[in-house]
């Protein structure tokens, strides 16, 4: 990979911010928060960005300001300025499927009805981009999934919800330094809604 460009997608706006449905945007505002940086807006306007830097290499990561169905827009403006190749994508985003506290990474595959992930399928041209899918699930029985992933985590969704952001933020790390591979092996088994870190939080 000549660069690493990872990605998370999500809705703008305050309204939005805590909804299920922008995890990948937690996720690279808390990354930003730990690199003592602030994301900044590109020329382009569909996008923010932060530079991150490990054993003199440097990647990038990004958060979506296009709303979810139109994620594939602002990737595709990062791929022209990066001169990126789907395959130097990380895409961060939430996965109704699969049950909180989970973290799945893949280097590819179909968007599993996730909308935002298959515009930037669509808009790359490919499905080999990898991903990591962050589980919000269950969904509730008689509540539709497009009203599901618009809601607020619930207070007592939140320690997973946070446990959850530091572990990817981990991972985008071990990714960055060691590997797609690696941090396969590492996260897809976790299971941290019953992880004896349970209650641990990222605030600092």
């Amino acid at each position: 990979m000549k660069k690493l460009i990872f990605v998370g997608l999500g809705n703008p706006g305050e309204e939005f911010s805590n909804n299920r449905h922008n995890f990948g945007h937690m996720v690279v505002d808390h990354m930003a928060s730990k690199e003592n940086k602030t994301l900044v807006n590109t020329r382009y306007f569909s996008y923010m960005v932060i530079d991150i830097q490990r054993e003199r290499k440097k990647s990038f990561c990004c958060k979506t300001k296009t709303y979810m169905n139109n994620s594939g827009l602002a990737v595709l403006r990062m791929q022209d300025f990066f001169s990126a190749a789907p395959e130097d994508f990380v895409i961060i985003y939430d996965d109704i499927d699969l049950p909180l506290g989970t973290i799945r990474i893949r280097k590819g595959g179909s968007s599993g009805g996730h909308k935002g992930m298959q515009s930037v399928i669509e808009k790359l041209g490919t499905q080999d981009i990898p991903r990591i899918r962050l589980g919000i699930g269950p969904q509730p029985d008689g509540v539709p999934s497009e009203k599901y992933v618009l809601e607020d985590f619930l207070d007592t969704e939140l320690p997973v919800v946070r446990n959850v952001i530091r572990h990817t933020c981990d991972a985008l790390n071990d990714i960055f330094l060691y590997g797609i591979e690696y941090a396969m092996n590492k996260y897809n088994s976790l299971d941290l809604f019953f992880s004896e870190n349970f209650k641990e939080t990222v605030d600092g």
